[in-house]
């Protein structure tokens, strides 16, 4: 169960009021160790963390959101990266990784969701026809 001091946070972040760096990221760590496969369809956290990373100026922050998104990932990548492009995550995770950062965790993180958010765009607009014998045709959308 996604602890109660997160849902609050989810509902000042959606109803637009700021908090501070500290309660973000403590709610952030809550949900972190709570990671459950499906709590993003229950709760719809994919789109309210990816505001918060991007709106974050604390490395801290960002790093507990992306560790975060890569629980989830790596709990059920059927279930999350398709939430995860429609949050359009994929371009925030891209520019993470032209930055430099002193700590090698969000490093890692980041190269892995890119990775893996690529991989899963890549399926998605890439389709084989296949037309008589031995002719393949690779078309993309």
């Amino acid at each position: 169960m996604l602890p109660n001091r997160l849902l609050f946070l989810a509902v000042d972040l959606r109803a637009g009021h700021r908090r501070r760096d500290q309660q973000v990221r403590t709610s952030g760590f809550a949900f972190l160790i709570q990671t459950d496969a499906h709590n993003d369809r229950k709760y719809d956290i994919i789109p309210l963390l990816t505001d918060v990373a991007q709106a974050a100026v604390k490395e801290k922050v960002i790093r507990v959101i992306l560790s975060t998104f890569r629980g989830l990932v790596t709990k059920a990548p059927a279930a999350n990266l398709p939430a995860m492009l429609v949050a359009q995550l994929l371009p925030f995770v891209k520019n993470l990784s032209t930055r430099k950062w002193s700590d090698e965790d969000i490093v890692e993180d980041v190269q892995f969701l890119r990775d893996e958010l690529s991989a899963r765009f890549e399926s998605l607009t890439c389709v084989v026809f296949t037309w008589g014998v031995g002719f393949d045709h690779t078309h993309p959308f």
